[in-house]
């Protein structure tokens, strides 16, 4: 894994290279039967190297399971961050799933939305069906009419009150 960093517009931006992100869209029961995506993953900020744990297929117990590893945005709080799932090839795409952690250390996002690349590269929303629900202990589910893209984002506001991040984000 190869990690370059560098400031942009004032903000810190970390890539990963070598990040390979698991699919388990086709046969969620099948955990051990995997899909390689593509690289490289990237996000606003990531503590202790954890982007890959965004999609290791392992799904937590509950918000607050330390026994799973979780991308984590320690110690940002306030702030507005992004990570994004990076693909070889454009993919058609209509839903994600994301679990959040809350555990007393890491508090739930104030809000989030997706927006995926356009083919001529500038970021757009997704039209969603269903609403961003920021729910612990539960996959939180967002509908959107089907994009096809190479490129999808998760733009999150995160609570004073604490650090935020990702345990598992699902893209189907």
């Amino acid at each position: 894994m190869v990690h370059h960093a560098g400031i942009t517009s004032g903000r810190v931006t970390s890539i990963w290279k070598h990040v390979v992100l698991r699919d388990f869209s086709n046969n969620p029961a099948k955990s051990g039967v995997v899909r390689l995506l593509g690289n490289p993953g990237s996000a606003s900020y990531a503590y202790d190297n954890s982007i890959p744990y965004l999609n290791d297929g392992i799904d937590p117990v509950n918000s607050a399971d330390r026994g799973n590893n979780a991308f984590r945005l320690h110690p940002h709080k306030g702030t507005e961050e992004w990570v994004t799932y990076e693909f070889d090839q454009p993919r058609k795409l209509s839903s994600v799933k994301v679990y959040w952690p809350e555990d007393g250390s890491y508090t739930l996002p104030v809000s989030w939305r997706l927006s995926y690349q356009k083919a001529d590269g500038r970021w757009a929303p997704v039209d969603s069906y269903s609403p961003y629900l920021i729910e612990k202990d539960q996959y939180n589910e967002v509908t959107f009419v089907a994009v096809t893209t190479k490129r999808l984002r998760i733009d999150l506001e995160l609570s004073d009150a604490g650090p935020g991040g990702i345990i598992e984000w699902k893209v189907n």
